[in-house]
C-alpha cells in the first residue's frame, strides 16, 4: 500500500474519531493486538502437540484459555514467503516473494536486492495503521528486513541481529510498550528465533527436554546430511553423534522461548493488558529432524516443515474464547481472522479466510490448505484436504 493510501485512511479514521469521541467511553477501545511468530516451531515439539517431556508448559496453559489450532499451515517451508503470506494473506504466487534472490541485509554485498514486497501489497500493519493504531515490530529474522519491504506500515521498526535471545528480543518490547501513551491501541509483531537452527539454548533448558536412550535415539547421524548452519554447536563434538541429541537441542530451543514468552504473556496479564488484546501465536514454518532423511527446513512440504501451532486469544469481552479445533486453517487466515476480532473491515483481495465467522457459529474452517515449495527445482506444491495430501 503507497503512502498517500495510508494517509488518506488515518484521516478518514482521525475524523471519525473526532466526531465520535464523546459518545465513546475507554471500555469501548479497539482492542490492541500482539502477534507472535516463534520461527521454525512445528507442532509435535509443543505439549499440546504431542510432545512427551515438560517442552512449553507456559504455552500449553495459555492455549487452554484460547482457540487452539491442531491442523494449521504455512504455504511455505521458509520463512521470507511465509511470513510475507501472513502479512499480505496472499498466497506466495499472489505475493511473489518465492526464493533467495537478492542478499540478506547483513551481508554487506552491493548486489541489488530482488524478491522485495511490493509496496502496493496491503499489508496486516498499514491496515491497523490506517485504522488509527500504534504500530511496533521487533524482529530477529535476517529475511524480515526493511530492504525486503517487511517494514511497511510500521511506525516502529527495531531489527536486532539473529543470535539475539528471547529475553533481550522481549526487553525491547516492555520498553515499547512502556512508553507508548495508553489512549490508542496497538498492533505489534514480535519475531522470535530461538528455536531456529543452530540448536544452541542454555544446558538448564535441554536437561529438562532430554529424550530417553531409545534404540532410535541412539541411531548415529550422518553429518554430511545436516546443513553447515546447524553443525556449529559447542556440544557437537562430544554429543553431536546421536539423533536423540539432535531432537533434544531443538527441544531445548523450545522450552526456552516457552518460558520467555510465557514470562512475558503473565505480566500482560497482571496489568490487566491482555483484558482488551488480541494475541496471535504462530510460526512460520517447522523443521526437519532427520525424517525422510532430510535436517532443516526449506527445501520440502512434509508435515515436519509446514504444519505449525496456531493459537489465537481473544479479549475478555468476546463470548467464545476457547476451544480446540482439529480442521484445517492456513497462516493466511491470520490476518482477515485478527481484523475481525478488532472489528476493522478486511480489504478485498484476500486468499485467507475470516476464521471468526466459523468460531462463532456462522462458518466452517476452510479445511484446506495449499503451500509451495520453489527453493529447488522442480518446484513443489501441495494441497491438503481433511485427512489427505498431495
Amino acid at each position: 500500500m503507497n503512502l498517500r493510501r495510508v494517509l488518506l485512511s488515518s484521516l478518514m479514521f482521525s475524523l471519525a474519531l473526532s466526531l465520535s469521541f464523546f459518545a465513546c467511553s475507554p471500555s469501548q477501545q479497539k482492542p490492541s493486538v500482539l502477534f507472535v511468530m516463534l520461527d521454525t516451531l512445528r507442532l509435535d515439539y509443543l505439549g499440546f502437540g504431542g510432545y512427551p517431556g515438560p517442552v512449553s508448559p507456559q504455552l500449553d496453559a495459555f492455549a487452554k484459555d484460547s482457540h487452539l489450532f491442531l491442523r494449521c499451515y504455512s504455504q511455505a517451508p521458509w520463512t521470507k514467503p511465509s511470513v510475507a503470506s501472513a502479512m499480505t494473506s496472499l498466497y506466495p504466487t499472489g505475493h511473489g516473494l518465492t526464493n533467495h534472490e537478492g542478499l540478506m541485509w547483513s551481508s554487506g554485498a552491493e548486489e541489488q536486492l530482488k524478491g522485495v514486497l511490493s509496496a502496493e501489497a496491503n499489508t496486516l500493519a498499514e491496515t491497523f495503521l490506517g485504522n488509527g493504531y500504534e504500530t511496533a515490530a521487533v524482529v530477529s529474522n535476517p529475511w524480515i528486513t526493511k530492504e525486503y519491504g517487511f517494514d511497511q506500515g510500521f511506525e516502529s521498526w527495531e531489527q536486532v541481529v539473529q543470535e539475539s535471545p528471547a529475553a533481550s528480543l522481549l526487553d525491547r518490547a516492555r520498553k515499547w510498550l512502556g512508553k507508548r501513551p495508553r489512549d490508542r491501541p496497538f498492533f505489534m509483531y514480535l519475531h522470535l528465533m530461538d528455536v531456529h537452527g543452530p540448536y544452541n539454548a542454555p544446558d538448564s533448558c535441554y536437561a529438562q527436554v532430554q529424550l530417553p536412550e531409545t534404540e532410535y535415539n541412539l541411531r548415529s547421524v550422518n553429518l554430511e546430511r545436516v546443513p553447515e548452519y546447524l553443525r556449529q554447536v559447542p556440544w557437537l563434538e562430544d554429543k553431536g553423534d546421536h539423533i536423540g541429541e539432535w531432537k533434544s537441542r531443538y527441544a531445548a530451543g523450545v522450552r526456552y522461548v516457552d518460558a520467555e514468552l510465557g514470562r512475558f504473556l503473565t505480566e500482560l496479564g497482571e496489568s490487566g493488558d491482555l483484558d482488551n488484546m488480541i494475541v496471535v501465536i504462530g510460526s512460520d514454518h517447522g523443521e526437519s529432524l532427520a525424517e525422510h532423511n532430510f535436517w532443516g527446513h526449506g527445501y520440502g512440504l512434509y508435515d515436519h516443515q509446514i504444519r505449525v501451532p496456531l493459537i489465537l486469544r481473544l479479549p475478555e469481552t468476546e463470548e467464545q474464547r476457547s476451544g480446540v479445533h482439529q480442521d484445517i486453517v492456513r497462516v493466511v487466515d491470520i490476518f482477515p481472522t485478527i481484523l475481525h476480532y478488532a472489528g476493522i473491515p478486511a480489504p478485498d483481495g484476500l486468499d485467507g479466510a475470516n476464521l471468526g465467522e466459523a468460531l462463532e457459529g456462522a462458518g466452517e474452517l476452510p479445511g484446506v490448505s495449499y503451500a509451495h515449495a520453489t527453493l529447488e527445482r522442480p518446484a513443489q506444491a501441495s494441497i491438503c484436504v481433511d485427512r489427505y495430501k498431495l
